[in-house]
This record gives structure tokens, sequence and C-alpha cells, in this order.
């Protein structure tokens, strides 16, 4: 079940995912798409945040 989120900071912000489990599953299914992102609410330096937070996670979970 998903937390509620308070500040609207997006996915490395909700307590209830553990990031590695969620990019491990996305290889799983042989995911070879795009990934969306919907942040930003609060401008563009949160959605630039959130992309570099999940390009950081895909290149470390990503491999193995």
């Amino acid at each position: 079940m998903l937390k509620f989120e308070r500040d609207n900071l997006g996915l490395h912000q909700r307590k209830a995912f553990k990031d590695r489990t969620i990019i491990r599953g996305l290889k799983n299914v042989r995911l070879d798409g795009r990934i969306s992102i919907e942040d930003g609410v609060d401008g563009m330096d949160q959605l630039e945040r959130s992309v570099a937070f999940v390009r950081r996670k895909m290149a470390e979970y990503w491999q193995d």
C-alpha cells in the first residue's frame, strides 16, 4: 500500500517503495521502452532531480 506523499518529491521520497525492487522488476519483465516520470508540479528543478534519481538507480541495479 502506498503511503501518503507529503512533499510531492516523487519516487525517492516514497517510504513504501523499495527502489531496488522496482528497478529489478522492470528489468525482469524485460522493459526496453520508456519510463514516464510524472513529476515537476513544483518546478522543473524537481523534475530534473527525479530524472537524475531514476538514472542513478537504473545504473546501480540494472546491470545485475
